[in-house]
């Protein structure tokens, strides 16, 4: 099929290429972006070869959505060569497969999966979700850096099983027991929350079902993503500057924090995502570019910067930026996204009440007793309490002085 561009006007728009064997089908998305986005340069191919002769052509593809059976090359072996060519390309795959789990483990190289038959505004928002991860990242090598390193291909396994399980509405609490219990280290994991304070567990809380039962869906989907940082980041050798336990105390410690801010608000569990995710461009780096992680932690040193201007001059982006892209990519709702990507940032940059937590969260995990002061640059910005309750900010300072004396012990 023909490369069918749309008029140009201005600055470039965004290129997205459709690679599917059915012509219904790219006849079909056609029309709902001739309608939805005029603006996006769309080509289409109806073969993995086509795409790629397309690709090599140019002008540069931002987006390859391709459907993942198809003859000859499959949507699999496309996505991998787009990965290993144009590592900065976004990539989607279309599947009838209803398990997310299996399509990522077919297909390891996408970043996010579409069902077939698809809805339109799905299609679209998840397309243009993507792109938009591209403004946030100032150059081709950070997108590169985001976008193609192999270890990054999905979200954790049992996250996805997880969220599949929760899409079914008779899915109960104590059926995601055998569920977790399938992933060792995540059991584990939990299991050693019941004696920390930050979560608000009942003290010696062993028991599984127990556990999740108290922690309820929203939570317990926020730890798994959280704990299975880990396997999407696997760093085979932890440079000098990250402890890879330290590093997940204190994401469940601002995780809690957050959600301790907020707690009985709607908002609670978001918080605690957010809060669990907050500093995953940290790991990120050192998984992928681990000599840029020792340059940044060099210049912290030598310099005494904070870790976020250092992040800034090396790379043009800090560990927030980073990790935001990432999250954005994979589908992480945008209030998430935001609050992990300004947790190091001002008052004005915070739009949410879960933003604000995570940040408040953060400083008190680093001192319980950090001040409320605007003319203290390492103190806690009154502006930064808004819609947090003066009794939930010293419940929090109380939490997080157990949680550090517990560390400490």
């Amino acid at each position: 099929m023909a490369d069918e561009r749309q008029p140009q006007t201005g600055a470039p728009a965004p290129r997205v290429l459709f690679v599917d064997d059915e012509p219904l089908v790219l006849r079909s998305v056609r029309r709902l972006l001739a309608l939805r986005q005029p603006g996006w340069d769309v080509a289409f191919a109806e073969s993995g070869t086509e795409a790629l002769e397309l690709v090599a052509r140019g002008p540069a593809v931002d987006a390859v959505v391709s459907d993942m059976n198809m003859p000859g090359m499959s949507g699999a072996a496309l996505l991998a060569r787009i990965q290993a060519e144009h590592p900065a390309t976004i990539r989607i795959v279309l599947s009838g497969q209803s398990d997310p789990v299996q399509v990522f483990r077919a297909v390891p190289s996408a970043h996010q999966f579409i069902r077939k038959p698809f809805e339109a505004g799905a299609l679209e928002a998840t397309i243009a979700g993507a792109l938009a991860v591209r403004a946030r990242l100032p150059t081709d090598a950070l997108r590169a850096l985001v976008g193609g390193a192999g270890i990054l291909p999905a979200p954790p396994s049992t996250y996805l099983r997880l969220t599949h399980a929760l899409s079914r509405d008779e899915t109960s609490l104590a059926e995601l027991v055998p569920l977790v219990e399938s992933d060792v280290a995540l059991t584990a994991r939990l299991l050693q929350i019941g004696a920390s304070p930050v979560l608000g567990l009942p003290r010696g809380s062993v028991d599984l079902l127990g556990i999740v039962l108290h922690l309820g869906v929203d939570a317990l989907r926020a730890l798994v993503l959280g704990f299975g940082l880990a396997q999407a980041f696997p760093v085979a050798r932890p440079p000098r500057g990250l402890s890879l336990g330290e590093f997940e105390a204190h994401s469940l410690c601002v995780g809690g924090l957050a959600r301790t801010l907020l707690r009985g608000d709607p908002a609670a569990d978001d918080a605690l995502l957010a809060g669990v995710l907050h500093d995953s461009g940290r790991l990120l780096l050192a998984a992928v570019a681990p000599a840029r992680f020792a340059e940044i932690d060099e210049l912290v040193a030598r310099e005494s910067l904070p870790p976020p201007s250092a992040e800034l001059r090396v790379l043009g982006v800090t560990h927030a930026g980073l990790a935001a892209a990432l999250f954005a990519l994979w589908g992480i709702p945008i209030g998430i996204v935001e609050a992990v990507e300004t947790h190091h940032g001002t008052p004005d940059q915070m739009r949410s009440k879960v933003a604000r937590a995570v940040h408040v969260a953060n400083r008190l995990a680093h001192d319980p007793d950090v001040p409320v002061d605007a003319e203290n640059a390492a103190g806690i910005h009154p502006a930064a309490l808004d819609g947090i309750a003066a009794a939930a900010l010293a419940r929090a300072r109380a939490t997080a002085r157990d949680a550090l004396g517990t560390a400490a012990a």
